[in-house]
């Protein structure tokens, strides 16, 4: 070995990761600087730590004739740390998850196609549009029809960009109406196992008006009073048709009582149901407000003064 050589940095393997990979990335160092292979083999050890240094010093003294069987041995030995290749079929189960950002999902995508040695593009291409399950991502793809995974990836780098700009918080909402919802369950159950002779007069305040009917699951946050809410510079209504298929709006249960007492005339959107109208429903003003709080709606907030009918509490 020349007195002039001078290893290059390399992370030290110490037999928690795949051994292949620390092979290349030896040899591809190893090629830059252009050694022998005499010299790899007494270079490569260098590279150890920890059992794989214990295993190394534990071999035959002058058993390694060349850099080929060392590489076979070393590999051999390790092969327990080898990464699993996978099958081209286990990417129909990389799918977007409810509350997902465009981002994650397809980083989670992108790191399983690593896996799959040989992946056909076709292949790739239909998978990643299979797993899309927010509407506003799949009718970007499907209106603009890319042709190929690599049109793909510009597509939605570009939808990323938008996705992150209007709404920061995507995934953190997600695990925070999660979080909420649990709290929220387990703040319940305290108060139903309370003695207070006021728990019955109360009831009917602790109910969120976002409670689901079906799922039996309670809203994101804690039931509250809201006194004041954010100025806003367009109407409810007109903003709820703008985020109506947003994956981020969570609605209402239908109206309950007679059908037959409720004025046809009038169509209460966020509802979608008859009944009343839509600028007068607390659901709707807490949604809204809501959302504005996690970061999102922030085209919508009336930037100067404060509007009268915002601040006032529906009665």
């Amino acid at each position: 070995m020349s007195k002039d050589f001078k290893m290059p940095p390399l992370d030290k393997y110490d037999g928690s990761f795949d051994p292949n990979d620390h092979v290349d990335s030896f040899q591809s160092q190893m090629h830059l600087v252009g050694v022998d292979e005499s010299c790899m083999c007494v270079a490569f050890s260098t590279t150890f730590k920890g059992v794989v240094r214990t295993w190394y010093r534990n071999l035959t003294p002058g058993s390694i004739k060349s850099w080929a069987q060392f590489m076979e041995l070393f590999t051999s030995h390790f092969i327990t740390s080898k990464k699993c290749s996978r099958f081209q079929e286990s990417l129909l189960n990389v799918v977007q998850r409810e509350g997902e950002s465009i981002r994650s999902y397809i980083k989670r995508f992108n790191d399983t196609c690593l896996q799959i040695p040989n992946l056909d593009p076709t292949v790739r291409l239909t998978a990643a549009k299979k797993g899309i399950t927010h509407r506003e991502f799949k009718w970007h793809v499907v209106a603009n029809k890319p042709k190929n995974i690599t049109a793909f990836l510009k597509l939605t780098d570009q939808l990323i960009g938008t996705e992150e700009e209007m709404n920061p918080k995507t995934d953190n909402l997600a695990e925070k109406r999660k979080r909420d919802g649990d709290n929220t369950g387990n703040d319940s159950h305290k108060r139903r196992k309370s003695k207070s002779p006021s728990r019955g007069r109360n009831k009917s305040r602790s109910r969120s008006p976002l409670r689901s009917h079906k799922s039996g699951q309670r809203s994101r946050t804690p039931p509250v009073e809201r006194t004041s809410y954010t100025p806003l510079n367009a109407k409810r209504g007109e903003i709820l048709l703008a985020i109506k298929d947003s994956f981020f709006v969570k609605w209402p249960p239908k109206l309950r009582g007679d059908l037959a007492t409720r004025n046809r005339n009038v169509y209460y959107h966020f509802h979608r149901d008859h009944g009343h109208s839509t600028e007068n429903c607390r659901n709707l003003r807490d949604e809204i407000e809501e959302l504005i709080r996690h970061g999102y709606l922030k085209n919508f907030i009336q930037r100067e003064g404060r509007s009268q009918a915002d601040c006032q509490p529906d009665r």
